[in-house]
């Protein structure tokens, strides 16, 4: 009876496992089923990613595309024709039976993206917030990829036949982290050497600066014919008149200083010219010295006599000659009461007086962002419906000017300090400058603190002395790449510079547009300095003759195209100077 029982009860489990058996396999075939097909979407889903990210990148890094130009996109923008170009040729796969479209299609993809149908894709300025909200940004991209249908097969036997997956991804352009000083230069007056000081009103130079300033001669200079020629000229001949020319022993090319007297004249000597039986002419023979014909710059002609050179100016008038070699210095606005170059008293989150404010603001960064006005009108100031006036918002695009720089605020803001923070130029730690192993040079200055000390010249890639600082400073550029290494972002007496489009007027009240942004380095190289050039007794920082402020800081304006790519690291938003960083931010 006992075994007869215990057969009868493994017999009912036995049924009972077929059961359980049965419905866990089901189970399993169901979890199975949602397993593969949704696999199949998530990897569906990963591609869209891939392709959206690609899609959005192309849209941000082609040539007019962001900033967008205005808050809606169009079938016309550059943007959307990059965006669905990349998305014709790598169309997401799609399960759906519809024909796979090419790029004979550009027409209707292009209509497709700017329709706001999210379906067939679309292309946003601007981004979304994790609640859905949309941001309106023209310096930010948005792409939703087309949806592709992604068919079901296990999972067909739950009623579920499909799924539709798309993606999304937005880029931003952003600018390198390369500080923005309260300065600003004027358009036409923004290559080159500029100085700026408390008394000079943002001209050019304080003076014709040559070397042996205080010679005298009796002979007198009238013109020099060419007075301009071609940059490395071979078969150009000059032609001086004059005056009482007779026993002139050499021809003087003479380079002015920039703040500091010049270097010594490139010079002709007897052999290399004719003067005339009268002493009225001298004819100086081709080929020119390449001392001169190499170095795009203006340069000023004196003749020797007796062992002096002729005079260089008599009271306000200039004596010597001017022969320009390439394009011409810019010197605009010597002496003028308006300023070609200035301040913009722009205030801060710190408070503080005028000149703590500027001071802090050269310290850097700024605390507030500068960027290009859109659509600048011909009269080139603001009117009270511009787009972004003065702080506190940012992509502030229209500022006020204050001709010059307040002594205080340049001594404060370069070199002493202020409000407790350090000035601009006192970082002097490795990887900041120009010298051995990547470390700053270094000098003393008002007579107790140190300073960074980098020359320009140091950060030419070219070691061989065929590229000068006239090469990088002008607004013609023919060197083809990058002269300089990235190494000039890490140097503290390298920032950007904003230029307005008109000379602003002393004493005005007006805001103009910014319009452009220049690259600008703190120094008093003149344009012959080539690599291994050494920095000048003030390197573009000239103290008082008590040694206790700053009187003058002088800068190079540089041409964009001199820079190479700044390295990976701190970006900035954008304000419209340097190569445009596109970033992935979402």
């Amino acid at each position: 009876m006992v075994m007869f029982g215990k057969a009868r009860h493994d017999k009912d489990e036995q049924g009972v496992i077929v059961v359980l058996f049965a419905i866990s396999a089901l189970l399993i075939f169901m979890v199975g089923a949602v397993a593969v097909d949704l696999g199949n979407a998530f990897a569906r889903h990963r591609d869209s990613q891939t392709e959206a990210d690609f899609a959005a990148l192309a849209g941000g890094n082609c040539t007019g595309c962001l900033p967008a130009p205005q808050s809606t996109p169009l079938a016309s923008d550059p943007a959307v024709a990059a965006v669905a170009t990349y998305l014709l040729k790598n169309w997401p796969a799609d399960d759906s039976g519809r024909p796979k479209p090419t790029l004979a299609d550009l027409e209707v993809q292009l209509t497709s993206l700017s329709s706001n149908e999210n379906a067939d894709g679309q292309v946003y300025y601007g981004s979304f917030a994790a609640d859905g909200t949309f941001d309106p940004n023209v310096n930010q991209l948005t792409v939703v990829t087309p949806q592709s249908q992604v068919n079901f097969g296990l999972a067909n036997a739950l009623g579920v036949s499909h799924a539709d997956v798309a993606a999304m991804a937005t880029v931003e352009v952003r600018s390198p982290g390369v500080d923005t000083l309260p300065f600003y230069a004027a358009s036409g007056c923004d290559y080159g050497e500029q100085t700026i000081a408390q008394t000079n009103n943002g001209h050019s130079a304080d003076t014709v600066m040559l070397a042996y300033p205080s010679d005298t001669n009796a002979a007198s200079l009238l013109a020099v014919n060419p007075p301009q020629i071609p940059l490395d000229d071979t078969t150009t001949a000059l032609t001086i008149s004059g005056s009482k020319l007779t026993g002139t022993t050499q021809i003087g090319f003479f380079e002015s200083g920039n703040g500091v007297t010049g270097p010594p004249p490139v010079t002709v000597p007897s052999t290399g010219f004719t003067v005339n039986a009268t002493g009225s002419q001298i004819t100086v023979k081709a080929p020119l010295p390449t001392g001169l014909t190499s170095v795009q710059d203006l340069w000023y002609v004196r003749v020797m006599i007796g062992g002096k050179w002729s005079a260089v100016a008599q009271g306000s008038t200039l004596l010597a000659l001017q022969l320009t070699v390439g394009q011409p210095l810019l010197t605009c606005a010597q002496g003028s009461s308006s300023g070609n170059f200035g301040t913009l008293p722009l205030t801060n989150l710190h408070g503080g007086g005028a000149d703590e404010q500027i001071a802090e603001n050269i310290v850097g960064p700024l605390d507030h962002s500068l960027a290009t006005y859109p659509s600048p009108h011909s009269d080139w100031t603001c009117t009270s419906a511009a787009p972004s006036v003065m702080w506190p918002s940012d992509g502030t695009n229209c500022v006020s000017t204050q001709t010059g720089l307040p002594q205080d605020a340049a001594t404060w803001g370069f070199v002493t300090g202020v409000n407790g923070l350090a000035g601009r130029l006192t970082d002097v730690s490795a990887n900041t400058g120009c010298a051995s192993g990547g470390d700053p040079q270094t000098t003393g200055i008002l007579g107790q603190y140190t300073i960074n000390n980098d020359t320009l010249s140091c950060f030419l890639t070219d070691t061989t002395g065929s590229v000068n600082v006239g090469d990088i400073d002008s607004p013609t550029y023919s060197l083809g790449g990058p002269a300089l290494s990235q190494q000039i972002y890490t140097s503290p007496r390298f920032f950007y510079v904003p230029i307005v489009g008109v000379v602003p007027t002393s004493g005005g009240s007006f805001y103009y547009q910014i319009v452009d942004f220049r690259p600008a380095f703190v120094t008093d190289q003149i344009n012959s300095a080539t690599w291994g050039s050494p920095a000048t007794s003030t390197n573009g920082l000239r103290p008082t003759s008590t040694n206790n402020a700053l009187q003058s800081v002088q800068v190079v304006f540089l041409n964009q195209n001199a820079l190479p790519p700044p390295p990976p690291g701190r970006t900035d938003p954008y304000e419209g100077h340097g190569p445009k960083v596109i970033q992935l931010v979402d």
